[in-house]
Order: C-alpha cells, then sequence, then structure tokens
C-alpha cells in the first residue's frame, strides 16, 4: 500500500478537521492511502483560497508541494484541483485520484497534452495576469494543445506552462489527450451577452 501525504496551509481548525476525517472515512482506496500532515515536503498541498493571506498562504503550499488543492466557498462549480465548501468525500477522492495520476507522470503540460475550458476565472485573476483572458479565449473554440495555444495566442511557449498551471489550479481547465480531443465533437456552449462576445473575439486571436 502507498502512503501520499497532504498538508494543510492556512487552514482553519474546522477544515482540517472535516478534511482529517473524510481521509479517515475514505481510508485505502485504489492501494493508495492520504494522510493530513504538517511536515516540510508533502505530495500535495491544500490552501483556503478565501482567507485574507490567501497569496501568502499559497506561496508556503507551493514550497511544501509541486501540486496545490484550493478550497473556497461555493460560489460556483467545483473542478480541476479546486474544492467548494462543504467538502464532499466524492469531491475529495476526485482531486486525490487527479493527484495521484499527475504524480504519475500521466497529466503533465506539454504537447501530447491538450486542455478543455471547464470556466472562466474570476475577474481578480484575469485582472493580475492578462495573458489568462487570451488562453481562455482560445480554449472557447474547444480544448488545445500546448502547441495549438502557443500558435494561437502569440504567447511565448515557455510562459505557457505557468499559465495553464494557474488556471488548472483555479478548477478552470480539465485535461485530455490530442487524441480524445480530435475524437470529440464536443466544443463548450457558446455565451450570450458581452463577455460572450469579448470571449468569442479572444478565441479568434
Amino acid at each position: 500500500m502507498a502512503v501520499k501525504t497532504l498538508r494543510p496551509v492556512n487552514l482553519s481548525m474546522r477544515d482540517r478537521m472535516e478534511i482529517g476525517l473524510l481521509l479517515s472515512l475514505l481510508g485505502e482506496h485504489d492501494g493508495t492511502e492520504w494522510q493530513l500532515v504538517d511536515a516540510t515536503r508533502a505530495d500535495a498541498a491544500i490552501v483556503d483560497a478565501d482567507a485574507d493571506s490567501a497569496a501568502d498562504a499559497m506561496a508556503e503550499a507551493r514550497d511544501a508541494a509541486e501540486i496545490v488543492i484550493t478550497v473556497s466557498e461555493a460560489d460556483g462549480e467545483a473542478g480541476g484541483l479546486r474544492l467548494v465548501r462543504p467538502v464532499r468525500s466524492h469531491a475529495l477522492l476526485r482531486v486525490l485520484t487527479s493527484v495521484i495520476e499527475h504524480s504519475a507522470g500521466s497529466a503533465p503540460a506539454s504537447g501530447e497534452q491538450a486542455y478543455r475550458l471547464l470556466r472562466w476565472p474570476d475577474t481578480q485573476l484575469l485582472r493580475r495576469e492578462w495573458r489568462l483572458a487570451k488562453v481562455c479565449g482560445a480554449l472557447g473554440r474547444g480544448a488545445q494543445t500546448m502547441t495549438d495555444l502557443c500558435a494561437r495566442t502569440g504567447i511565448d511557449e515557455a510562459a505557457l506552462p505557468e499559465l495553464i498551471d494557474t488556471l488548472t489550479q483555479a478548477g478552470c481547465l480539465d485535461t485530455t489527450t490530442a487524441a480524445g480531443r480530435r475524437s470529440s465533437g464536443a466544443t463548450p456552449a457558446p455565451s450570450s451577452g458581452l463577455f460572450g462576445r469579448i470571449r468569442a473575439r479572444l478565441g479568434r486571436a
């Protein structure tokens, strides 16, 4: 049995107790058991994205683990590595499974990995990094590989992994394979209104 570690960063005592209890209830799943630890390094970190010091906590989490899970209030759909309160066992299991897949090398950002837009990031995040809007606009046309995004957005390919990582951590992206993208005809439903027109324009960039 493999043991994976999850480090809480800036979580309230209530969040910490609830997640610890869920991990205990989940126990061993698919040969892996998760433990909540305060170690310097861990397999993943989990951060309260709503806290006043969220930015500092996120930096601390990235120092502690390669993969960061965020927890926030239920103001949108959970997705990617984002959980919403109250955290449910099935949602936590989904995220932990994604962490294991990422650790195994099944979800690194590469030219063969395709990215699919689940939702647009919050306005605050877009204001901090305007290039995220170009990436989301391009993904509004359907799943794209890193090479596709570089061509459609004009963003340097060296800068794209960090932008993709930011969107993934915010729960805005899902991943698939390039082959899966080609075999699927599903595309996100077009948005209406001002923001929809803006997004469509960005998607044609």
